[in-house]
C-alpha cells in the first residue's frame, strides 16, 4: 500500500525512528523524555533555541549519537531531505538562522506535526520496561 499524504509519512518517519531506537536500553528513558518535552521546548523558545539545545546535549559523539543527538539528526533529515524546506548541505541551523521568516514558520510548524507523532510512538513504545 502506497503511502499518500503527508501526515501519513509523518507517522511512518515517527513509527520508524521510535521503533528503530526502542530497544536501545541506556537511551530510551532520555529520549522518550526530549520527545516529550520538545514541542513545548519549540513553542516556548522556537525551533532555533530547541534545535541548538539538542545539539549541545549531543556532546561530542565519540561514542555514537546519544539521545539528543538522535533527535536532532532526525528533526534534520526530516526538514532538509525529506520535506525540502532547507537544503541539507547548507546545515540546517545555518538556514534557521539566515533563512527567511516563512521558511522559519513552516519547518517549525512541521517539525512540531513530526513530534507530535513521535510523542504518540513513544509514549506507547519508549516505556520503562519497553
Amino acid at each position: 500500500m502506497a503511502i499518500d499524504t503527508l501526515e501519513q509519512k509523518r507517522a511512518q518517519a515517527a513509527m520508524e525512528f521510535v521503533q528503530r531506537h526502542r530497544n536501545n536500553s541506556s537511551q530510551r528513558a532520555r529520549l522518550r523524555t526530549l520527545i516529550q518535552k520538545s514541542p513545548v521546548m519549540i513553542l516556548q523558545n522556537g525551533l532555533g533555541q530547541t534545535l541548538a539545545f539538542l545539539l549541545a546535549d549531543a556532546g561530542d559523539g565519540q561514542e555514537g549519537r546519544n539521545a539528543a543527538g538522535l533527535l536532532h539528526d532526525r528533526l534534520e533529515q526530516w526538514l532538509c531531505r525529506e520535506r525540502r524546506i532547507y537544503q541539507q548541505e547548507e546545515g540546517l541551523m545555518t538556514q534557521l538562522t539566515a533563512g527567511s521568516r516563512h521558511d522559519y514558520l513552516q519547518a517549525q510548524q512541521e517539525a512540531l506535526a513530526l513530534l507530535g507523532w513521535m510523542k504518540k510512538f513513544a509514549e506507547a513504545w519508549l516505556k520503562d520496561g519497553g
